[in-house]
């Protein structure tokens, strides 16, 4: 099923500096020989220099390194990607691939999920997929899944529901002949912070409880495979963080976008979703404030009624 509703092009054009969470690095690296017998991982990080030289790398990629430089004449194409102390090897391909760039931006609904394929040499939207959170299977409402979500087994069936819708939408944008999941080497979340406890395996309990604490804020970077998610395994994944129980990074991401942090005139931004929230203010302050919509968009929680799609209005 999709969504009944899904914007597919954005209107606002904000003033953003590209800087994204991976990098990649053409390398014309010097051949090995009687008068420099370096090691191959050793050889990479100094060819890689400046701020990458002391990359971290991983064991999988220690395995491929030798194979894939030499069997591409040492001209290879390093992804590195920001990692929490530093910068980390993500993929090694050979020749040059720099026009091969990809990230993946998912807006984590509660109800619907959408995944902007972004190449991120141009900042170009290359794709878009959209479906329902998969998790309606286990819980149509969220306070049904933040109970749920408090047992170990319902927290895996959570957690699982999500990486698998979001799979499915990476595998759709693959289908369409867009993108190898390999090539996909970022992938950013929006989500409010219960979804991103239930996304993380994080336990979701006390949030709505008083006094209302989340186990984190910022997860910082986090990887692919460690969740099960089907992009490069060594990919970096980076969920926007939230200011507190009911604010999470999809309010953050929408104020960073409107701009209206950087202006003097005052505004008003509204997100009207499961979790609604509304934010107040100018560069000089900001104040915000959520409050339940859910029954609108779910169909759950109401004695009466349905979601709101085609039928609700007759």
């Amino acid at each position: 099923m999709e969504p009944a509703n899904i914007l597919a092009e954005r209107t606002i054009t904000p003033d953003f500096t590209r800087d994204p969470l991976t990098r990649k690095i053409y390398l014309e690296l010097p051949a090995p020989g009687l008068e420099n017998n370096q090691a191959d991982v050793d050889r990479l990080r100094r060819a890689l220099g400046g701020d990458y030289e002391g990359v971290s790398v991983p064991l999988e990629l220690m395995r491929i390194i030798p194979s894939v430089c030499r069997e591409a004449g040492w001209r290879v194409t390093a992804t590195v990607g920001r990692d929490n102390c530093g910068w980390k090897l993500i993929d090694l391909e050979p020749g040059n691939r720099l026009h091969r760039h990809f990230g993946l931006a998912v807006d984590l609904g509660t109800t619907t999920v959408v995944a902007y394929l972004v190449d991120l040499q141009s900042g170009e939207i290359a794709g878009l997929a959209a479906g329902y959170n998969r998790q309606v299977e286990v819980g149509e409402d969220i306070l049904t899944r933040i109970i749920l979500g408090s047992t170990p087994e319902g927290l895996a069936a959570l957690q699982k529901a999500a990486v698998q819708t979001i799979n499915g939408l990476v595998e759709r944008l693959e289908k369409e002949g867009t993108v190898q999941k390999r090539e996909i080497s970022a992938l950013t979340v929006g989500a409010n912070p219960t979804m991103v406890h239930f996304l993380l395996g994080l336990d979701p309990s006390r949030i709505c409880l008083a006094p209302y604490t989340p186990v984190v804020n910022n997860p910082g970077f986090l990887s692919a495979g460690a969740l099960g998610l089907e992009i490069n395994p060594q990919g970096i994944v980076y969920c926007l963080p939230g200011v507190g129980s009911y604010l999470g990074g999809d309010v953050v991401g929408g104020v960073l976008v409107s701009g209206m942090h950087r202006r003097s005139e005052l505004a008003l931004f509204v997100d009207i979703g499961t979790n609604g929230e509304i934010v107040l203010g100018n560069r000089e302050w900001l104040a915000a404030c959520a409050g339940a919509a859910g029954p609108a968009l779910e169909g759950g929680v109401a004695k009466n009624g349905m979601r709101a799609e085609k039928g609700a209005v007759d």
